[in-house]
Formats: structure tokens, C-alpha cells, sequence
């Protein structure tokens, strides 16, 4: 966070922080909103904290003073204002349903955290499967349980790597690993894609490549487990057997 704060003020720019999935983050003991100029966060129904859709700006101590007046009075282009987006108001209903959650939301994360630890314990034993590094000056919430799986492990000569997924003939082996955990009752949820590779932005002349790396980590490396609020410690250990068939499996 210090870093990006620091390449932004070097080069004379604003620092805006999407925490669409982060409500109740912390940075070295402050809410995340404190490091920008402006954060956003979302409240859609899959969020830490859900008022059914809808979001919130919240602008930090560094903003210019006019931003607050212009984000609450946004127009479209065919509009008056100088800024281009679109005014969209939360109601009174998705605010109550908020105001209801806030209270929660701490232990809500709490116990994020602590069923993203019992995940991260299970699949100990596989040294190539490396769930997100976790700091004590930063405060997870765990909307999702990411992971990276080192794909030199797999036997791609096995014939399951040569089995068709959704039409593609050579998918790649981390799609593989996450199709054998559905055969197991364990859905893996996809994960987005980086944004410029969607229509939005490639019909614009955004093009693969633009972020290899990034790229590179979707496409080859980066799964995405199950984490519910509610989990049981026998769905926890579900998820950690299948995972140690799969690998016997692939491996």
C-alpha cells in the first residue's frame, strides 16, 4: 500500500482504491480507506457485507476538497457536469439492510479468517498448493480463499490432461485440477479475468499481453476454493480429502 501511495505521489497522481471485496479491511490498525484518495466499495450480494447491490465511495483525508460536492452529482455524457459516470443513489431499504450489517461485519470476517485458516492447514502437506500470504499488520477478510498451485508438479502425460473442458482440447493444468475437484462434489468458482481482456475493453484495442504476468497467473496458476460463512468442520475437511485424491490423481 505504501509503495503504491509512494509511485502515485511521484508522478502527480490520484490514488483510488478498488475495495469492492474488502469491507472491514485494515492496514497497520487503520480501515483501508485512510491510504487514498478515494476507495470504493461494493455491497453487491456476494460481498462481505450485502445490501442486495449497490456501493459506497468513501473519500480519504487527502482528497480535494470538491471531489465530495462532484461524486454525489455525477452526469452522464449528454449531461452538464464536468465529470463523466452516472449518479446512481442507494435507497432507503438497501441503506437499512446496510446499517443492520455493520455491526456484524467484524465478526462476519472474523470467522472468514478463521475458516481460511483451517483451509490453509489442510493442504499443508502439498507444498505447491500456496494460499494468500497473510500479514499481522494487514487484516484479511477472506471474501475469497485464493491459491496458487505450482503446475510442474502435474504428470501431463496422464490421459486426464487430454480430456476435453468446455469444448478446449489443451486446457491448461490448473483448469484440470479444478475440474477433477467438481468430479468430487467440490465446486472451485471461477475467477475474473484481467479486466481488459473482457469485450468491454478489448473491443476498445486493449489486446492479451498488456500484463503477462497477471496473465499468466490466470490462465496457469491461481485457483479459488470454497469459503462460506456457516462452513462446518466436516465440509472444511471434505474440501482438504478431495483435494488429496485430485493430487494422487494428477500427480
Amino acid at each position: 500500500m505504501d509503495r503504491l501511495r509512494n509511485i502515485a505521489a511521484d508522478h502527480g497522481l490520484f490514488f483510488i482504491f478498488d475495495a469492492a471485496r474488502c469491507c472491514g479491511g485494515r492496514y497497520r490498525g487503520q480501515t483501508i480507506a485512510q491510504f487514498a484518495h478515494a476507495t470504493a466499495f461494493s455491497f453487491q450480494e456476494q460481498k462481505n457485507m450485502a445490501t442486495g447491490d449497490g456501493g459506497m465511495l468513501v473519500l480519504g483525508p487527502d482528497a480535494p476538497s470538491s471531489w465530495q460536492k462532484k461524486a454525489t452529482q455525477l452526469r452522464n455524457v449528454r449531461g452538464t457536469g464536468d465529470i463523466i459516470g452516472e449518479n446512481f443513489r442507494m435507497d432507503e431499504l438497501r441503506a437499512a439492510i446496510g446499517r443492520a450489517q455493520l455491526p456484524k461485519l467484524d465478526r462476519m470476517n472474523d470467522e472468514r479468517r478463521d475458516l481460511a485458516r483451517r483451509l490453509t492447514e489442510g493442504p499443508a502437506e502439498y507444498p505447491f498448493i500456496r494460499p494468500v500470504r497473510t500479514f499481522a499488520d494487514r487484516h484479511h477478510v477472506f471474501h475469497w480463499f485464493m491459491a496458487t498451485i505450482d503446475p510442474a508438479v502435474f504428470d501431463t502425460r496422464k490421459p486426464v490432461f487430454a480430456e476435453p473442458i468446455d469444448g478446449d482440447i489443451a486446457p491448461e493444468p490448473v483448469r484440470v485440477f479444478a475440474n477433477e475437484m467438481a468430479k468430487e462434489g467440490i465446486d472451485m468458482p471461477s475467477h475474473n479475468s484481467p479486466v481488459y481482456l473482457t469485450e468491454t475493453y478489448s473491443s476498445r484495442g486493449y489486446e492479451s499481453g498488456l500484463s503477462p504476468i497477471n496473465e499468466a497467473l490466470w490462465r496457469e496458476r491461481i485457483v479459488r476454493f470454497p469459503l462460506n460463512l456457516g462452513m462446518t468442520d466436516a465440509e472444511i475437511e471434505t474440501i482438504v480429502t478431495a483435494v488429496g485424491r485430485v493430487v494422487s490423481r494428477l500427480t
